[in-house]
């Protein structure tokens, strides 16, 4: 097998109602067994990644009912304060697995980022957790205003790829429509999403590119689900 050069981890770390401790076993034995560093592993978080707080359903509901009619109506509760404190646990993990190989002086790792790898491909982190509240028949959201201000900074002249948590068919409609807008206006042809729901157009996605000299490593860490049967 040829050598896997990076590892795209796209959330739900842990479980409800625990902690890290699993997760970093986990990463740590798989940079192992993939002789890779840790300035070659990027993070998303995911549901389970989104903590609960006082208040925050509340934050979360007034949000729904009025996204709609106006897709930036989320940033009076995205901030520190509010919604951002759902991933006080998560950020402090990733902080803390990565310190020494990549610094957080700006921002958190559950903002949204782009991150350039070996100067060959932008890797656009995109988090989806925002409304995360243990239903996951809801639509979700992406910062767009975070992420338009992110892609202003991009580096066309090499690839990019996004990695995110959710569908994109999980996103409200409005947010879709901005997201595709700002692919197409920089030129990211592809969004790619690893986890179960996605794995097909992950697939589809990798093998009608155009550029055939790749491989892909997916891991299935013991789901219970269909997840075999997809891949």
């Amino acid at each position: 097998m040829r050598r896997i050069t990076e590892a795209l981890v796209t959330g739900d770390l842990h479980n409800f109602g625990t902690d890290y401790t699993l997760a970093e076993m986990f990463l740590e034995n798989l940079l192992k067994e993939l002789n890779l560093t840790k300035n070659n592993i990027f993070f998303i978080p995911g549901n389970h990644d989104s903590g609960d707080f006082e208040h925050k359903n509340v934050f979360i509901k007034d949000i729904r009912e009025n996204i709609e009619e106006d897709q930036d109506y989320y940033l009076k509760y995205f901030t520190k304060e509010c919604l951002k404190k759902s991933f006080v646990s998560y950020n402090n993990f990733i902080k803390k697995f990565l310190e020494g190989f990549v610094e957080y002086t700006d921002k958190e790792p559950s903002d949204i980022s782009i991150s350039k790898w070996n100067d060959a491909l932008n890797i656009i982190q995109l988090n989806t957790a925002i409304l995360c509240d243990g239903d996951n028949t809801k639509k979700q959201i992406v910062d767009i205003q975070s992420l338009t201000k992110e892609l202003e900074k991009l580096d066309r002249s090499i690839p990019s790829i996004v990695i995110a948590h959710h569908d994109y068919q999980c996103l409200y409609e409005n947010h879709k429509n901005t997201l595709r807008r700002l692919f197409d206006e920089y030129n990211i042809n592809k969004l790619y999403l690893v986890k179960k729901d996605s794995l097909i157009e992950l697939k589809s996605a990798v093998t009608n590119q155009t550029f055939k000299d790749y491989e892909v490593l997916i891991i299935n860490d013991g789901s219970k689900d269909n997840t075999k049967n997809l891949i």
